[in-house]
């Protein structure tokens, strides 16, 4: 597969190298309740919950799995967090703060798969 052109960005993907991401979460309720919601980023860029859900659906997995379970196949390598942020007063767009026990992170190697499972905190 060669580069997609896409303005000054060139992006190019041998499909050998991509992997899987592995998401699970506490009850999507709980999490609610909890005033919590997920964001995920990708060597360091937020990536929209509903972009996730949208490649999963183009990927024939379009639905959670068992509760709280979604794997998102065909990504690239790189570094990706997720992240449970308290929704009140939480800017969207800040870093991730493992440092405060609301993300995990990890390395998706090449044509591996990644499980992350991150919690509110304690």
């Amino acid at each position: 597969m060669g580069p997609l052109d896409v303005g000054a960005l060139a992006v190019s993907l041998n499909a050998a190298e991509a992997g899987s991401l592995v998401l699970t979460l506490p009850e999507v309720g709980s999490l609610r309740r909890g005033g919590y919601r997920l964001n995920l980023f990708a060597d360091g860029l937020l990536v929209p919950v509903g972009v996730l859900r949208q490649w999963a659906a183009d990927q024939g997995l379009g639905r959670w799995g068992e509760p709280g379970t979604l794997e998102l196949p065909q990504l690239s390598p790189g570094v990706y967090a997720a992240c449970l942020q308290e929704r009140r007063g939480a800017n969207v767009f800040a870093s991730p703060a493992p440092e405060a026990g609301l993300c995990v992170a990890g390395t998706l190697s090449p044509g591996g798969t990644l499980a992350l499972s991150p919690r509110p905190a304690q």
